[in-house]
């Protein structure tokens, strides 16, 4: 329809972007399937959950598709986002070895502080960066949208999960031991969920960007067979300061969380 009303032909160089796409059933067949019927096409589709699964039996369209995943922001990404890296720090001067390194402003420090506060709290999130010194988001800002937009909205149904209070109530015990060595039985124990539902939410939190878990390895680097025990962490640290932050009485959730460790 686009093509017809703006009169681009099949050799158009277009490019067309796809925004929430998981919510389109069977979204990966449709893109495989416009690819082919529109050659120069580029597509860029974005996704909250999950990686895009590379439909079988099509292998020649499996050699064009790349898989991009956006990672949190570092804190030097940040200061460059908000514009304060060249505010704070000053190029060497010493430019023989062309090192291009930097050395902080004379009195930055108090600045450059703030600044880390400003990212350990609200990094992860458009807010943080953008709004001035004033305009600081509030912690149930980052708590609700992290709430609603992952944990309760129908994202969390479409990956299979049934009991969002659930996903909810394991989420906020594994924020609370972020990098701490857990295992499934004390997971099972603590949240009283059975260990194949924990797999799946499990699964779930980690293609939704929200934990990384990292397994136990050998000396010699290897994996184990079986992984009895892994460490979970957050992906950002914004998520620790949100959901732990003091909150109003009307939001006792997280607050019971945060009194309720895994590992004493």
């Amino acid at each position: 329809m686009f093509c017809r009303c703006y009169h681009h032909g099949p050799d158009a160089e277009i490019y067309v972007f796809f925004d929430e796409v998981q919510y389109a059933k069977d979204w990966e067949k449709s893109l495989l399937k416009l690819a082919k019927m529109r050659p120069k096409v580029k597509i860029v589709v974005a996704v909250s959950s999950g990686a895009p699964a590379i439909v079988s039996g099509t292998k020649v369209m499996e050699d064009r598709m790349e898989v991009f995943i956006l990672p949190p922001l570092t804190f030097l990404e940040f200061l460059r986002f908000r514009g304060s890296e060249e505010k704070l720090f000053v190029a060497s001067l010493n430019t023989e070895k062309n090192t291009g390194a930097m050395t902080l402003e004379p009195n930055a420090l108090p600045a450059l502080n703030q600044e880390f506060h400003r990212y350990v709290n609200f990094g992860g999130f458009l807010e943080g960066i953008l709004s001035g010194k004033d305009g600081v988001p509030a912690p149930a800002f980052v708590r609700d949208g992290v709430a609603d937009r992952v944990l309760h909205k129908d994202l969390a149904s479409l990956s299979g999960v049934n009991d969002p209070q659930e996903l909810n109530r394991l989420f906020g015990l594994l924020a609370f031991n972020t990098g701490r060595e857990v295992s499934m039985d004390d997971l099972a124990k603590a949240t009283n969920i059975a260990k194949n539902t924990l797999r799946k939410y499990l699964d779930y939190l980690e293609q939704a960007f929200l934990i990384r878990r990292i397994n136990r390895v050998d000396r010699d680097g290897k994996k184990f067979q079986r992984q009895v025990f892994f460490k979970v962490y957050l992906t950002r640290p914004c998520l620790y300061a949100a959901l732990f932050a003091p909150v109003p009485p009307s939001d006792q959730f997280f607050q019971r969380l945060a009194e309720t460790a895994l590992v004493s």
